[in-house]
């Protein structure tokens, strides 16, 4: 049964291969129904890709275009397009995914293969350079849109992932020894949020061109993880040396490093850290703190450096429930189910990161085979 032995998912996963289920934690541990959960999970997608007024974070361009803006800087990321990419493919919305893909592959890629990172809402350039998170997330989407659409539907999705790790792998993005992906091509540093276990894991089975690459990076990022993540707190820097080393303090990046790993537990349970130290120990640093009142803003040793935390924070620190016994999860679980769809000017960020961790709670999100 999954969550026997304290939350524990059914089994390490084979490679290649379905789990054996994906977890739906507000049903499991929350006791909502299916049609409860379907209900606030397609309210909020609806209102940030549909919605009105100070809603949504989607705008179309032209009849064929369409991005995910960021309302507080009034421009378009390459991690925001990708974002609404992957929500897309993983609520089965078609329309709105080939024409986000319409914008990144005609106005972002490079001759790289790469993507520029900011792009203004006219889809005109700002920065040709690229962030390998979106990058990934490109990946990551059209690799699970071969596999839910097939490729003979307009676009051949996965040839079109197939293109963008190829970039990945060899126009600098990653590392090789160790491989751990880099802030940026031509960085010596890397960025903890940027760091997707099990993506590479997927990633190996599907581009055996560099499937090598691909199984180092998903093990070194496990060890990557012990090293890069306070041994007190648990709370990572946004960004660190190759070797984990902290390079500054944790703040909005690094907000994303919870959702990185327990997506690893929940679908691949390869690394009982995961769940032996890291998440009781950040469950612990943020019930000490106040689940209803931590901050945004910590050094790594726990002093709070910036006040209050939105929906996105809510839902990447709820994914630690993967991991946690029902009675430890529950708070945190309640906190992501009663906190409302982000609005107004920070609702890019936040509410981009409240969908996807929504996604993987509900168990909506899947490999698709």
């Amino acid at each position: 049964m999954a969550g026997a032995g304290g939350g524990a998912p059914i089994g390490s996963r084979a490679a290649c291969t379905a789990p054996a289920a994906y977890r739906n934690l507000f049903v499991e541990i929350l006791g909502k129904t299916q049609a409860d959960v379907d209900t606030k999970l397609n309210g909020a997608v609806m209102q940030l890709f549909h919605g009105t007024g100070s809603q949504p974070i989607y705008f179309e361009l032209g009849s064929d275009q369409a991005f995910i803006e960021d309302i507080a800087n009034s421009d378009v990321r390459s991690e925001g397009v990708s974002y609404g990419m992957f929500i897309a493919v993983t609520m089965n919305m078609k329309t709105e995914f080939d024409k986000l893909w319409s914008f990144a592959a005609n106005r972002m890629r490079q001759p790289s293969g790469l993507f520029a990172w900011q792009l203004n809402t006219s889809g005109g350039i700002i920065s040709a350079g690229d962030a390998p998170d979106g990058d990934e997330y490109f990946a990551m989407a059209l690799l699970l849109a071969s596999r839910r659409w097939g490729d003979g539907t307009g676009t051949n999705y996965g040839n079109e992932a197939r293109a963008v790790l190829g970039a990945l792998a060899t126009k600098g993005p990653f590392n090789q020894n160790p491989a751990v992906v880099k802030f940026g091509p031509s960085t010596n540093f890397t960025d903890a949020s940027y760091v997707l276990p099990l993506f590479y894991s997927e990633w190996a089975c599907f581009d055996t061109a560099n499937a090598t690459l691909w199984n180092s990076a998903t093990t070194y990022a496990r060890t990557f993880f012990q090293n890069a993540t306070d041994a007190t707190t648990g709370l990572a820097p946004d960004h660190s040396g190759f070797d984990g080393s902290p390079q500054n303090n944790f703040g909005s990046d690094a907000w994303r490093v919870p959702m990185n790993i327990m997506m690893d537990f929940n679908l691949n349970n390869a690394d009982p850290w995961q769940q032996s130290t890291y998440a009781p120990r950040m469950a612990a640093f943020w019930t000490n703190q106040g689940l209803s009142s931590y901050g945004n803003g910590y050094t790594l040793s726990g002093s709070q450096t910036s006040a209050g935390h939105g929906a996105g924070l809510t839902g990447v620190n709820a994914m630690l429930a993967f991991a946690l016994s029902p009675t430890a999860a529950r708070p945190f679980l309640q906190a992501a189910w009663n906190v409302a769809v982000p609005t107004g000017q920070f609702r890019y960020y936040d509410g981009c990161l409240y969908l996807l961790s929504m996604l993987h709670m509900s168990g909506k999100y899947t490999l698709g085979y």
